[in-house]
């Protein structure tokens, strides 16, 4: 899956957050966005679908670009926002990463937030 990442950086915007969760007991991610933490919205869905989540990724951006990684990524597309646990997907974890403290600074170190390893099968 190739990206435009000229057209991911016009839509930063520091208004938004677009990020990946991982959902381990059904392996599967999910590409969302929210206006407010992120944290909050996975404590939200954690409750919601009795699972634990874990946050992948979150950049600043407008929710613009969520629309946009659901069409590159919908061959991988399962249902709703939830796309299947794929290296492309970890790949892009880690450049949004990269790119929003590259834009933005680092966040604060949340408890919550996982650090990413290297996708394997």
């Amino acid at each position: 899956m190739v990206l435009d990442w000229d057209r991911i950086e016009r839509l930063l915007s520091p208004h938004h957050n677009v990020y990946l969760m991982y959902a381990p007991k059904v392996i599967r991610i999910k590409i969302g966005r929210t206006r407010g933490c992120v944290f909050a919205r996975r404590a939200r869905l954690r409750t919601q679908l009795q699972t634990p989540l874990f946050v992948m990724a979150q950049l600043r951006a407008r929710p613009s670009l969520e629309t946009y990684l659901h069409q590159v990524f919908a061959p991988l597309h399962l249902e709703g926002e939830w796309f299947e646990d794929h290296e492309d997907l970890h790949a892009l974890a880690r450049k949004l990463n990269a790119l929003d403290t590259e834009r933005f600074g680092p966040r604060s170190p949340h408890p919550d937030a996982v650090e990413l390893k290297p996708w394997s099968s």
